[in-house]
Parts: C-alpha cells; sequence; structure tokens
C-alpha cells in the first residue's frame, strides 16, 4: 500500500509540470488550428516489442519479465456534420521466461472497443464501450473475460496541445473469481507537441473495485508515459513507452500490493496523415485505458 500512495503522490507534480509547460510556451510558430473533419476515414496500426516486469506478485515464484509483442488497430468514420464512429482492437502475447510451468499469469490479452461521438472545432466527446479475453498459465483452464463502459472527451489547446478525459465502470468473470470486478475508472492526461512530428505523452488513471472471492477492495494506480516522433512524409512513427501500474488487493484480511513496469518499443503507421499532430487531432485519434491488464493482474499475477 505504502508503494500506492507514493505513485499517487508524484502523480500531480507530473500533471502539474506538463501544464505549467504548456501555459509557459505560448502558441508556437508551426501551429495551425485543426479544422473539424468531415467525411472523413481514417486507420491507424501498430506494432510493437512489449515488456513488463512484475514485483511482489504472488502468483509467480519469483520476481520477473514477461517478454512479448502487441499489435494496435484503429479505424475511423467522421461524417459532415461531425457524427464519427471509431472502433479498436488491441492484442498481446507473452512468452514464459522467467516464470515456471505451475504460475499463474498473464500469456495473452485481446481487447476491442467501439467509440461514438461528436467533434467539433475544439475537440471530440462521446461514449465508448468493450471488452476482451484474458488466458492465464496456471491455476485455470478457463478463459477470462472483461467488460467496460464509459463516457471520454478530448480537447484541443490554443498551443495544439491535446487533453483527454475518461471514465467508467469494468467488470469481469474468471474461474476463481479473483479478477477487478464491479469497478469504476478514471483516465486523465494530455500529449505536448514540441513540432507537428514529435509528441510527449503523460496519462494517469486509476480504478476501485473489489474481487468477487473476497468482500474487500482492488485498488490500481497508473501512470503512463510516451515520446513518439513521425518520420518521412508523416505516415509512420516511432514511439517509445513506459506504464507503471500498482495495485492493492485486501483479500480474507491480507493486503496485497504488487507492481509492474511496462515498456513499449515500436512503429505506427496512418496512412494519409502528414503530421502527428494533425494525426491526433482527426479521426482514430482515441485509445483506451489499461482495463484488460488491470483485471489479468488482478486475477493471474496476484493470487487472492
Amino acid at each position: 500500500m505504502k508503494k500506492f500512495y507514493i505513485l499517487c503522490s508524484i502523480l500531480p507534480l507530473i500533471s502539474t509540470g506538463v501544464a505549467a509547460a504548456d501555459l509557459s510556451s505560448g502558441t508556437p510558430d508551426y501551429f495551425e488550428p485543426v479544422e473539424s473533419s468531415s467525411k472523413n476515414w481514417a486507420t491507424r496500426f501498430g506494432v510493437a516489442f512489449d515488456t513488463y516486469y512484475a514485483h511482489n506478485a504472488d502468483g509467480v515464484s519469483a520476481d520477473g519479465w514477461k517478454i512479448g509483442g502487441n499489435v494496435d488497430f484503429a479505424v475511423a468514420h467522421e461524417t459532415a456534420g461531425g457524427l464519427g464512429a471509431q472502433f479498436d482492437i488491441l492484442g498481446s502475447l507473452f512468452a514464459d521466461n522467467d516464470v515456471g510451468d505451475s504460475d499463474d499469469w498473464t500469456r495473452g490479452l485481446l481487447t476491442s472497443a467501439l467509440h461514438l461521438y461528436k467533434s467539433n472545432q475544439s475537440g471530440r466527446y462521446g461514449l465508448f464501450g468493450g471488452g476482451g479475453i484474458s488466458e492465464d498459465t496456471g491455476d485455470s483452464d478457463e478463459e477470462q473475460y472483461f467488460w467496460f463502459a464509459g463516457v471520454e472527451g478530448q480537447m484541443t489547446g490554443p498551443d495544439g496541445s491535446i487533453y483527454f478525459a475518461q471514465g467508467g465502470y469494468s467488470s469481469g468473470s474468471d474461474e476463481y473469481e479473483e479478477g477487478l470486478y464491479d469497478a469504476g475508472f478514471v483516465r486523465v492526461g494530455g500529449r505536448k507537441f514540441t513540432s507537428p512530428n514529435t509528441a510527449y505523452l503523460v496519462a494517469v488513471s486509476g480504478a476501485y473495485g473489489k474481487t468477487a472471492s473476497s468482500p474487500d477492495d482492488s485498488l490500481v494506480g497508473n501512470i503512463e508515459l510516451e515520446a513518439e516522433r513521425a518520420l518521412g512524409d508523416g505516415s509512420t512513427s516511432v514511439f517509445a513507452s513506459y506504464e507503471g501500474t500498482v495495485i492493492d488487493v485486501d483479500s480474507n484480511e491480507d493486503e496485497e500490493t504488487s507492481d509492474y513496469h511496462g515498456f513499449m518499443l515500436g512503429m505506427r503507421w496512418r496512412p494519409g496523415a502528414s503530421d502527428l499532430m494533425s494525426a491526433y487531432s482527426g479521426p482514430a485519434s482515441f485509445d483506451l485505458p489499461s482495463i484488460g491488464r488491470w483485471f489479468s493482474f488482478t486475477a493471474n499475477e496476484i493470487e487472492n
């Protein structure tokens, strides 16, 4: 629990620093307000090397790295009136290095979601929902399912920075009822552009719910950091990201706290995009909280 409090204490400092940087920078010369898209299709496809380190997770016999890969696809369409829809599908698969054959850990995740929204000159706002499946190795021989729904919005600041917020409800189903159930979640963040082709992301999120096998609470804290740079004509970019997660579960009168440190290095393709700033201001620019990982880590890496 102490690690969770430490994480919570540094998040406001990071967010304040990003906001201060935005205010002090003024409106850069390269920024031009992006017009609301009309009759516009957009797609995004990404692949990445994906790894995470699990610390103090009782489901595995020792702390260790899980190494794998990640794919991310999104397609969106907006009408002339600004009504839009975006469909996402994300998948991750991890190898069983650093863990024993009988250990309980996340082998793979598949998530899909639909966003329905309205766009205008200042941004986008709407609803989203979806679900997914988690495959583990260890004590369960059944698939694990999770689902979520919420509201979201994003707006463009005077200097071209993009700010976003998401909130909603998530739950799931697993054989031993150890996942994150009946949880409220929230995610807020921003993407700062130092040039039309260079972007930096800071986002914080959290969830509060329970595990069905325990009457007590489950608490999640999460931070995301990312740097992205477009190459060539602007339709291709490379990125590096870090995601830190702390999960605190009160289970059968025992408090269990574990932390996870994920790193990704990959590429994204956005056909027809001229630069990162216009891509993130247009369709196919929403992304998702890490609900699948939160549910799966709680059900697998943590033994309730």
